[in-house]
């Protein structure tokens, strides 16, 4: 008990506590704070199912690109061919004709991925413009939020502050009424060992009772 009051005074200067009378009222999230969360979310899922699309679309591409290739070189072989009068026009033509619709596939699948990449840039582009456009209001609420979050921590400081002098007080009346004891009876009363022995299990200690710095800092930090 001696501790606990020697704790006490070193931190609050031994001033009684009076807790708040008042209650801050804690903000729920407000419609522009959802829609920020509703868009935040849309964005990131937008991201995952372009990219994935657009991954999906990659993949064909370069596939279509080594068969491109592939027909390349068979143009080359069959062109070099030619020179030496080894094919026909009709065989080079045909060659030219493989050739060119491998590069048709090729240029289309490319395309393709140009115009996916646009509707993602579009898409994202309607969000993130909603975003800002709410930016001060959405702001201005957490601002809000925050500052009634704050003061809510205020009064439960002063209430945790007032139990601990309710804790304080407790003691004292057990401590008094030993004292009348044992100035009016021969027998010395042992009621502070009794109720030391009941509250031994009781988080009483310094470390229980008390926030370190750095489990603050830690629990601000953003995540």
């Amino acid at each position: 008990m001696k501790k606990l009051n020697n704790w006490l005074k070193s931190i609050f200067g031994g001033n009684p506590v009076n807790p708040s009378t008042t209650t801050t009222e804690i903000k729920e999230d407000t419609k522009v704070t959802n829609r920020i969360k509703q868009l935040r979310e849309g964005i990131q899922h937008l991201n995952y199912t372009y990219d994935t699309n657009l991954q999906g679309l990659q993949d064909t591409y370069n596939s279509k690109l080594v068969l491109y290739n592939k027909q390349y070189q068979q143009f080359e072989e069959v062109f070099r061919k030619y020179r030496n009068k080894a094919v026909s026009d009709a065989e080079l033509a045909e060659e030219k004709k493989l050739l060119q619709e491998k590069e048709s596939e090729l240029q289309d699948a490319g395309a393709l991925i140009q115009e996916v990449a646009g509707y993602k840039a579009e898409d994202i582009q309607a969000h993130t413009g909603e975003m800002e456009a709410l930016a001060e209001e959405f702001t201005t609420d957490i601002a809000d939020s925050i500052i009634n979050k704050a003061s809510h921590l205020q009064e439960l400081k002063q209430q945790y502050l007032s139990t601990l002098s309710e804790i304080q007080a407790l003691y004292s009346d057990v401590v008094e009424a030993e004292k009348v004891l044992n100035n009016n009876n021969q027998f010395k009363s042992k009621m502070t060992d009794t109720l030391g022995l009941k509250t031994e299990k009781a988080p009483l200690n310094i470390e229980a009772l008390s926030l370190k710095d750095d489990v603050i800092i830690n629990h601000l930090k953003t995540h």
